[in-house]
């Protein structure tokens, strides 16, 4: 088999046929040329597998190799490697070739293809739009041919046409049954006068107005029916039509020698109308059409009407006229214009402009693939992606609150919230929806516990969305949407407060947020630690199913995982909570009070170990609870303290050194402070009651005697030190800070109402905390509720402990804890304190009494018969480890907080198991 000849052997061919006559040594340095070229050329082409003959041709010309270095670079711009062989581009070109002769016989398929649909809708177009013309004209023709044969559209135009004259008083009248008769006597007819235009009795053969004919038709009766005649034609009536047009014209030669003479030729009675006189007996003037090959017949038929014997004529004769007066043409109706649409064009060049344009459009889709994948790839392939992919957020898991014993009092749960569309109930189940909606209900009510009534109103009510339950458990989910599959489900997280409403006013609640997707805190804690609790959300970005949320598996783009919230351990004691809780609302409930609040702290850190309102609120029902019930009034609701707050005129008295606990004061029944007037609580001469009978009996009028010995600017500082008119910082929402007149404000009355509780105004925790600074040795540590937070890792972090402060000295601590045991000191007459009812057996109590009146809103002064009640004390009095603060609002009569604070020593003492210890010392309260 020979070797296939490439372009190099094409080329050397020549070369080859003249060295075959050279002579032998020619060939032999030919040879040795051939050989000094071989290796060279086999490296740049690499032409291994080129057979023999083609590698020892000779060396090649100066087009040969600028042609391989063209074909060299082409090679490398294209990326082809290998031989150059002739194999590959003559595939290459087959393939190209293919390709392009299948985009042309597609292009030629799709061409033919609508030139055949646009020649076929040309010709259904055309044939509808002349069905429609010839409609329209044979309608408006059959309503003026009704119109002409009516009776008095005759009788009009015989007028018109001179057949009635005008000076005749007959005339003819056509019956109901189509009998035609004479009123009046007629004219005889007047011989020796015939106008030449009208004939006597001639019935024409074709009226203008009724069969669409030429109006102008000459004498002889020729008649040309022109692309505007009334009656549409089709073809066999236009042939019809030209060959009887070409009879009359024959005829018309036959006798057009003396046309013009006797008015036979119709181009004579066209131009100018018969000539001939009075006797002429002709009707052709008229216009009538001669008898087909017959031109005279109209006349003879004319003749014998107009000879018929007899006094009456079928027809009145015609007016008269002036001699040799031209005769005019009948007035003839103009036919409507045609109410068709210009006719389409050719259609050859209707099909020539829409190749054009299809070829535009080719071209333009052209050359938006080529923008689309080229300049446009990179923003549409972003776009695309963009518009399927889905940023999914991830929720936190929201972080629980704990006692300090890590009990839960909120934690969260997986919850499912059941919906359904009222609407689409009504369009599926019709007539039976009533009943359904019934069922549904009845069986959303008894696994959620929801109310059936209410569930059956959001039923009926014309919504397409309706939340039956809020949070439902995830199994009786399931068994709702079995038995009813228009329910659908939400997942949701459900916040859990096992408690119920204890610790409620400090925990708050927090409900789901469905803008969000998370659970938001709204009161309490839960609104003041939210962003702690929530933690920090995640998402995923994935791509998606067009008009769905499925996310379309290992489309997964981006991922951050969501970092869960931390957990808040609190300093309270849930146990001690509930108890405390119980205890005031029962108090409050018996006292008719109109609500109390109750404080225990740690004596010696300062945390809080219960905090409890008698006004709360179940936080899993926040429908029912009220705002008053939401807040914290043990932080949030000063009020003014009264005699609680005469400890701060004894420390600075005894800090400064101007009174001792046994002094003796002179105390009257009342004493006058600029224009104020101060009474004690009760009746009484001068009495002489020590310095700690003044405090145990609380005597208004002996207070404001030992602060006058103090000193306004010294009893302000220690207003400073117990922290009265500042926030505690106990991180709880709403705290406020009391209020405390400025002292560039006292006027000479405020000196006498601040020593004994009035005209100032602390919360029930501020109060708890004066007292806990006289139980820990004169220092006062700001209460703090939040123990330690717990990471999502579990690490524990304990918040930076607060600032103490020292408001008196231990041996001042020391000697107010013992002056206040004497007010719980249960003896007989004038020595029983004021508290005796807070005592507690076995165990030593201080603490002090506080009533404060009321503001009269009506009047803006103090009210006579309403008070805050209050009592602070510690347990035990010799080494306090805790506090208790107690606040009464408006209690009936006056009932003093003494047994509350009694029966909740009581409880903790019990409870945290605290030594008996000794009595307390008597005190003398009243001297002899």
């Amino acid at each position: 088999m020979s070797a296939p000849v490439t372009e190099r052997q094409h080329v050397a061919a020549p070369a080859r046929a003249r060295r075959s006559s050279q002579v032998p040594a020619q060939r032999a340095r030919d040879r040795r040329a051939r050989a000094a070229t071989v290796p060279a050329q086999r490296s740049r082409t690499a032409t291994a597998a080129v057979p023999r003959t083609t590698r020892a041709a000779a060396p090649r010309t100066a087009a040969q190799r600028a042609y391989a270095r063209r074909d060299d670079r082409l090679r490398r711009v294209v990326g082809v490697r290998g031989p150059r062989t002739g194999a590959a581009p003559a595939g290459r070109a087959q393939f190209v070739l293919l390709v392009m002769v299948l985009l042309a016989a597609g292009l030629v398929a799709t061409l033919w293809l609508s030139t055949a649909a646009a020649a076929d809708s040309y010709r259904l177009q055309d044939a509808g739009t002349r069905t429609r013309d010839l409609t329209e004209q044979s309608e408006m023709l059959r309503k003026q041919v009704a119109a002409l044969d009516a009776a008095p559209a005759l009788a009009q135009r015989a007028t018109q046409l001179g057949m009635v004259p005008a000076d005749d008083p007959a005339r003819l009248v056509v019956a109901a049954d189509g009998s035609v008769t004479v009123v009046g006597t007629p004219a005889a007819a007047r011989r020796g006068h015939r106008p030449g235009p009208a004939a006597p009795a001639a019935r024409p053969a074709c009226r203008p107005e009724r069969h669409g004919c030429a109006a102008g038709r000459g004498a002889g009766g020729s008649t040309a029916r022109g692309p505007g005649s009334g009656r549409p034609r089709g073809r066999s009536a236009r042939r019809r039509s030209a060959r009887r047009a070409a009879r009359r014209r024959a005829a018309g030669r036959r006798s057009g020698h003396d046309g013009a003479a006797d008015g036979r030729s119709g181009r004579g009675r066209a131009a100018g109308g018969p000539t001939r006189g009075p006797d002429s007996r002709s009707a052709r003037g008229r216009g009538h059409r001669p008898h087909r090959g017959r031109p005279d017949a109209g006349r003879r038929r004319g003749a014998r009407r107009t000879e018929r014997p007899g006094g009456l004529m079928p027809v009145a004769p015609p007016r008269s006229r002036p001699a040799g007066a031209a005769r005019t043409p009948p007035p003839r109706r103009p036919l409507p214009p045609r109410q068709s649409g210009a006719r389409p064009g050719d259609p050859a060049r209707r099909l020539k402009i829409g190749r054009l344009l299809l070829v535009v459009l080719l071209g333009l889709s052209l050359v938006k693939l080529v923008g689309v994948q080229t300049i446009q790839s990179a923003s549409l392939t972003a776009s695309s992606e963009k518009q399927r992919t889905t940023r999914i957020p991830l929720p936190a898991e929201r972080g629980s609150i704990l006692d300090r014993n890590g009990t839960p009092l909120a934690f969260s749960t997986e919850a499912d919230a059941l919906t359904t569309n009222p609407r689409l109930i009504n369009q599926q189940k019709g007539a039976g929806a009533a009943a359904y909606k019934q069922q549904l209900a009845t069986a959303v009510a008894e696994r959620t516990g929801g109310d059936p009534n209410a569930l059956l109103a959001a039923l009926n009510s014309d919504k397409g969305y309706v939340v039956l339950a809020p949070l439902a458990d995830p199994a009786a989910a399931r068994d709702l949407q079995a038995r009813f599959p228009e329910i659908a489900e939400e997942k949701r997280e459900a916040r859990q407060y096992p408690g119920g409403s204890l610790a409620a006013n400090v925990i708050g609640a927090a409900s789901w947020n469905s803008g969000d997707g998370k659970l938001t805190g709204l009161v309490g804690l839960e609104s003041s630690q939210d962003a702690l609790l929530s933690g920090t959300d995640g998402y995923e970005v994935v791509d998606t199913a067009e008009g769905s949320s499925a996310i379309i598996p290992g489309t997964t783009r981006a991922q951050q995982a969501a970092v869960p919230g931390s957990d808040i351990e609190l300093t309270i004691d849930s146990d001690m909570q509930y108890t405390i809780q119980q205890q005031l609302q029962a108090y409050v409930t018996k006292t008719k009070a109109k609500d109390g609040t109750a404080v225990v702290l740690d004596a010696k850190t300062g945390e809080v170990l219960a905090l409890a309102n008698s006004d709360t609120f179940d936080p899993t029902n926040l429908a029912g609870a009220t705002a008053a019930s939401m807040g914290n009034e043990a932080v949030t609701t000063p009020y003014e303290p009264g005699s609680v707050n005469k400890i701060v005129t004894m420390s600075a008295a005894l800090e400064s050194g101007v009174a001792k606990p046994d002094d003796v004061l002179d105390v009257p029944g009342s004493i006058k402070v600029a224009d104020r007037t101060i009474n004690d609580a009760w009746s009484h001469g001068l009495d002489h009651y020590t310095l700690t009978g003044v405090l145990a009996k609380s005597s208004n009028v002996g207070t404001i005697m030992t602060a006058q010995k103090v000193g306004e600017d010294r009893f302000w500082d220690m207003l400073n030190r117990y922290g009265l008119g500042q926030k505690t910082g106990i991180g709880l929402p709403g705290e406020s800070s009391g209020r405390v007149p400025p002292r560039d404000q006292w006027s000479g009355s405020t000196f006498g109402n601040l020593p004994i509780g009035q005209g100032l105004s602390m919360t029930v925790l501020q109060m708890a905390g004066m007292y806990q600074a006289v139980a820990n040795d004169g220092v006062r540590i700001p209460p703090r509720i939040v123990a330690a937070t717990i990471g999502p890792n579990g690490e524990r972090t304990v918040p930076p402990p607060p600032q103490p402060v020292q408001v008196v000295s231990p041996q001042t601590a020391a000697t107010l804890r013992t002056m206040l045991t004497a007010v719980t000191q249960d003896a007989k007459g004038v020595q029983r304190g004021t508290g005796a009812a807070a005592a507690v057996p076995g165990y030593q109590v201080a603490g002090k009494t506080g009533t404060a009146q009321q503001v009269n809103p009506a009047c803006g002064c103090y009210a006579s018969s309403t008070y805050w009640i209050t009592f602070a004390g510690m347990l035990p009095a010799q080494d306090p480890r805790f506090v208790i603060g107690i606040m009464l609002d408006a209690p009936a009569g006056g009932a003093s907080a003494a047994p509350l604070f009694h029966d909740m020593a009581s409880y903790i003492a019990a409870r945290e198991q605290i030594p008996v210890g000794p009595p307390a010392p008597y005190q003398e309260l009243v001297a002899p």
